[in-house]
């Protein structure tokens, strides 16, 4: 494995895909991850993945959506070993930032797609009671991370990456000031936002011991939070630059 590109890219009309030919750990409450699990060792493809405004697929046939639109790009048996993140924002829309400590070895790369017509600031009049119904047309809207960590991680240091990498959209979005129409001051996210954080798994003693701290007072905390705070400003420049919540 290159410890500097621990995935391989590419990017189609309706999906972006990262994979690895070996195993990674991974932190996402993407709709799909492998065994429904937060947290994952076995994961060899992520994807953020294009769907039309108004998509109704019930949640019990969500699996085999993605499934079947995995395949069309020929990614066959590692179906079970995917996370796969949803949204109405066209791929070429997706925006990255990278960093990288020469003294460390650290590498860090992040990618957004940016859609806020779903905007809240928290504690807004929420649409959805699961339960007792399903979300309307106009809700449409969700910012999509990946976060790329070339060193592994222990599960609790990947929790803490993901608590930087919130807290870091959540500050690019204030900066640049989006709003939803409530009155009450800048977006803090959308109701739909997701992440996945993925970093290889620890390989012994004769490999780098899985790093324990990722909070903003450390390097990897400052990578983390540099390159999303970047991809999101980008990915909302690209997607809606005047500020105002976009309906994707």
């Amino acid at each position: 494995m290159d410890e500097k590109k621990i995935l391989g890219q590419f990017i189609s009309d309706f999906a972006t895909i990262l994979w690895s030919s070996t195993d990674l750990r991974s932190f996402s409450w993407a709709p799909i991850t492998p065994e429904n699990r937060v947290f994952s060792e076995r994961v060899l493809v992520v994807a953020n993945m294009t769907v039309p405004q108004n998509f109704n697929v019930p949640a019990d046939g969500l699996d085999d959506y993605c499934r079947n639109r995995l395949r069309e790009l020929g990614i066959v048996n590692q179906t079970g070993r995917c996370v796969v993140m949803l949204t109405s924002v066209r791929q070429e829309r997706i925006r990255s930032a990278e960093f990288s400590d020469q003294k460390s070895g650290l590498n860090v790369l992040a990618l957004c797609t940016a859609g806020l017509g779903n905007g809240f600031v928290p504690g807004d009049p929420a649409p959805f009671n699961e339960g007792m119904g399903g979300l309307s047309a106009q809700s449409a809207g969700t910012i999509n991370l990946m976060v790329v960590i070339n060193r592994p991680l222990t599960e609790k240091s990947l929790a803490e990456a993901a608590s930087v990498a919130v807290m870091s959209k959540t500050h690019a979005l204030v900066s640049h000031g989006a709003v939803n129409g409530s009155g009450r001051g800048p977006i803090a996210g959308t109701g739909t936002d997701c992440i996945v954080i993925v970093c290889p798994n620890p390989t012994g003693d004769n490999g780098p011991k899985p790093l324990k701290y990722s909070g903003m007072g450390t390097v990897l905390g400052e990578a983390v939070g540099k390159t999303v705070s970047q991809a999101v400003l980008r990915a909302i420049g690209t997607q809606n630059g005047d500020g105002i919540a976009s309906k994707n």
